[in-house]
């Protein structure tokens, strides 16, 4: 039966309450993942700007790449898993533990580190890392089962066919997406694409890369 009346009223109230705790965890969680382990941490290493060296992806292993420190590759990938945590603890803290919270501070995370805005404004373009480590520390919270899908698909896709870790990367999260929502059905469902998204974004170009070999 249709609300009708005032209970349409109430009911667009709670839908825009809703998308406001959302919206709000959402950017709560973009603060947390805007911060730039790599970039700092590098920087403060080696006196250069990641951004600019390369790869140019603020993330773990260009981290390493750049530094030829392992420790510091390491370190920033810890680093940037935690962002993920801390994000929905917090959105958790302040917003109310609701499933929707949750998943807005997971994208606001991973929308952070992926696209940083602090880093593009000084750079001129956008600037950031691939967020496979923010969203993977926090999916072991939310949804770990996910996380060993990916792996799998990833370690197949890697060593018996692409041998490539950012091809494996778009293999694995492509196929997580319609395989991760029949075990996380209802609200979940809309997050897996989007988080899809923002990582496929981050690797636009290596999908270009591998388009041309096999062109």
């Amino acid at each position: 039966m249709r609300p009708h009346g005032p209970h349409i009223f109430f009911s667009l109230c709670g839908v825009e309450w809703a998308m406001k705790i959302w919206a709000a965890a959402a950017l709560l969680g973009y603060l947390v993942g805007s911060f730039p382990t790599a970039y700092l941490l590098v920087r403060w290493r080696t006196g250069l700007d990641i951004r600019l060296m390369g790869s140019g992806n603020v993330g773990g292993r260009n981290a390493y790449e750049v530094t030829g420190s392992r420790a510091i590759g390491i370190l920033v990938g810890i680093i940037d898993g935690l962002k993920g945590l801390v994000a929905i603890v917090l959105a958790g803290l302040l917003l109310g533990w609701q499933v929707s919270v949750y998943w807005g501070a997971l994208l606001g995370a991973v929308a952070g580190h992926n696209y940083n805005l602090w880093l593009s404004l000084s750079l001129g373009r956008l600037s950031g890392g691939k967020g496979l480590a923010t969203a993977g520390a926090a999916l072991l919270l939310l949804a770990p089962g996910l996380v060993f899908l990916w792996c799998l698909l990833w370690w197949v896709s890697y060593r018996l066919w692409l041998r490539d870790i950012n091809r494996a990367n778009i293999v694995a999260t492509l196929a997580s997406v319609p395989l991760g929502g029949i075990f996380y059905r209802g609200e979940v469902d809309w997050a897996l694409v989007l988080l899809a998204v923002l990582i496929l974004g981050k690797h636009v170009a290596d999908a270009r890369r591998w388009y041309r070999t096999r062109a």
